[in-house]
């Protein structure tokens, strides 16, 4: 029978993450949450390190899917994974702000051919955009908040995928959700507060999450309990995702979610919402695992 395992971390932010729009050059725009690649890429980070994993290690998959993946053995887990989400929690007296602050850039890196003479010969007035190149840097900002963070996946796959054996991952699993330390980019650094590895509870009807859900998943039962937001899903394409808020405010200041036991979401054929036994409120809605 095949091992289905829940990876949860619940961690607090020292002042926020960045996680840069694909293919941005220039300008580097930031998502306003981390979506689920980012969520399960912090997992497999530590557990990589567990295990001993480099980036020459032998994997046993040989698809085209996702693309070109920095990290080969990164294909492993995406291959293996049901599901994975995060959410803010609710007793945060502070949302997240997305914000792209303007810097400048003392070089010419984006400026090539006759944009470089023309600065030189021109008055300082007017070469001083060619020889200070503005560049807009995305981050989201948010000190001190604590933050929901889960990732399901077949162990089975994986152990076989990585060429590692499942007690190998099972022996380090809970070490390695103590041992989360970043979200996106290095400088988002992370502490965790508690940790769960193991079995999830599996919901398959109405249910009421604190995490963000695809919207192709579930029937939001309240739709006036969500905004919409667009982040890439585990395939790396970008879909519709809900998260559930106190307050509508936008896309780029989310708030907390509302914290109660009405059931918000009806869950769809081919989807299955886990949550770990250590906290019912926050469950990953992801797909129907099939032997």
């Amino acid at each position: 029978m095949s091992k289905i395992r829940f990876f949860y971390s619940l961690l607090r932010v020292h002042w926020g993450f960045s996680v840069r729009l694909k293919g941005a050059t220039a300008s580097q725009p930031s998502l306003p949450l981390p979506p689920p690649t980012t969520i399960l890429g912090a997992f497999a980070q530590p557990l990589l390190k567990l295990l001993d994993i480099g980036f020459d290690h032998p994997i046993k998959y040989d698809k085209k899917d996702w693309g070109s993946v920095v990290t080969p053995s990164f294909k492993c887990f995406l291959y293996s994974a049901l599901g994975a989400a995060m959410a803010l929690d609710p007793e945060n007296i502070v949302g997240v702000s997305n914000y792209a602050e303007i810097t400048r850039i003392m070089s010419l890196p984006y400026r090539t051919g006759g944009k470089v003479k023309d600065a030189i010969k021109s008055p300082i007035h007017e070469s001083i955009s060619f020889i200070m190149p503005v560049q807009a840097m995305g981050s989201s900002y948010s000190p001190g908040v604590l933050i929901h963070t889960g990732a399901v996946l077949d162990i089975d796959r994986l152990s076989e995928c990585l060429n590692v054996t499942v007690k190998d991952i099972e022996d380090v699993g809970l070490q390695s959700c103590y041992s989360v330390s970043t979200l996106g980019s290095k400088e988002g650094l992370v502490s965790v507060v508690k940790a769960y590895y193991g079995e999830p509870m599996i919901y398959n009807d109405e249910i009421n999450t604190i995490a963000y859900v695809p919207e192709g998943g579930v029937i939001a039962l309240f739709p006036e309990r969500f905004m919409k937001i667009s982040l890439w899903d585990l395939d790396y394409k970008t879909k519709s995702f809900l998260i559930p808020v106190k307050l509508h405010i936008s896309a780029n200041l989310i708030a907390s979610p509302l914290h109660d036991d009405v059931k918000t979401l009806k869950i769809l054929p081919g989807f299955k919402a886990y949550a770990a036994p250590i906290n019912e409120y926050f469950k990953v809605v992801g797909f129907e695992h099939k032997i």
